[in-house]
């Protein structure tokens, strides 16, 4: 059975728990101090999360659904770069640097984030300093994986790039019990993902049958 795109579990046992996960993680004895400030908003899909190139005030920590990162490119038109989960976390450069965001926050689904202040997260750190390493490690982490993305965007590689770009969902997202990746994946987002043409895409799909199933917007590994 495909997954339902409105399953409560259809992005599983960590959904709604992003918050409580992302806490788990800090140094000791600044978590509680931290959760006092975390101000909970949720989104409807499509909705604007943050906007690229404004500046960078809060972090965003995913609590839960599927959030994409965007960039608007020269026709005023979205390009996707990265989708988040459950614990995710951006924002983080702000505490680095005063450049704007770089990218546009856009709710995949519906979804709710944990919002903190870039002063209360500074305040934060000077209470706890070991705290800015961890959450550049965070960040870099980050880069890491949109760097693999635009490695994976290479020309000539995009048939071998869609196995990857499987693999890289289904560690993020999980799957059911049957193999389906837990996040929904219209055919206009997954083509703009890859950086093709629906009609191209349709053309991978075809040479990677024997590797990749694509039915309702979900993926699965054979």
């Amino acid at each position: 059975m495909i997954p339902s795109a409105s399953s409560p579990e259809v992005f599983g046992v960590l959904d709604g728990a992003g918050i409580r996960q992302w806490l788990r993680t800090l140094p000791s004895g600044i978590a509680p101090w931290i959760e006092k400030y975390i101000r909970v908003e949720q989104y409807e899909e499509g909705d604007l999360i943050a906007e690229e190139k404004a500046p960078q005030t809060e972090i965003y920590i995913i609590n839960k659904g599927a959030v994409k990162l965007t960039r608007t490119k020269a026709d005023g038109s979205w390009q996707i770069l990265h989708f988040a989960g459950p614990g995710d976390i951006f924002g983080l450069s702000s505490l680095a640097t005063d450049n704007p965001r770089p990218y546009n926050l856009v709710a995949h689904t519906s979804s709710e984030t944990g919002v903190l202040s870039k002063t209360v997260v500074q305040a934060a750190i000077e209470k706890e300093p070991s705290l800015y390493f961890h959450l550049m490690q965070k960040l870099n982490g980050l880069i890491n994986d949109l760097d693999q993305q635009r490695a994976w965007m290479l020309p000539g590689a995009t048939q071998k790039n869609l196995v990857h770009i499987v693999l890289n969902l289904k560690k993020k997202f999980g799957t059911e019990k049957n193999g389906w990746i837990r996040l929904n994946l219209p055919a206009t987002d997954l083509a703009n993902y890859l950086g093709v043409s629906r009609t191209h895409l349709y053309y991978i799909l075809g040479r990677q049958k024997e590797a990749i199933e694509y039915r309702n917007g979900f993926l699965r590994l054979k």
